[in-house]
């Protein structure tokens, strides 16, 4: 059994890589602050659109957070199961625009 899997940030790399693990596992929710491109994601993609970083929580085995946090890519994976915290990756964006990012 796949566990399920939560996935915050749908921004230019949040998108396309929720929708990989969607293509892979049948048990995602996702969750944007902005709930029009999780509308969008949704026409594209199957999967649980949460209203709240909560209602994600509630649903998901692990949580991946993807997002844009000032002049840096942020990523990190939370398994709720464990309670652990892994940082994954943080990479210098600042040579792109911010507008590009979602």
């Amino acid at each position: 059994m796949s566990k399920a899997l939560g996935f915050i940030g749908l921004g230019v790399m949040g998108f396309p890589m929720a929708g990989h693990l969607a293509n892979q596992n049948n048990n995602i929710s996702v969750f944007n602050r902005t709930s029009e491109k999780s509308k969008i994601w949704n026409t594209k993609y199957t999967g649980v659109i949460c209203k709240s970083p909560v209602e994600i929580a509630k649903l998901s085995d692990v949580i991946i957070i993807y997002a844009y946090l000032g002049k840096a890519m942020y990523c990190k994976i939370i398994n709720l199961n464990r309670n652990a915290c892994e940082n994954v990756s943080k990479s210098d964006l600042s040579e792109y625009n911010p507008r590009w990012m979602g």
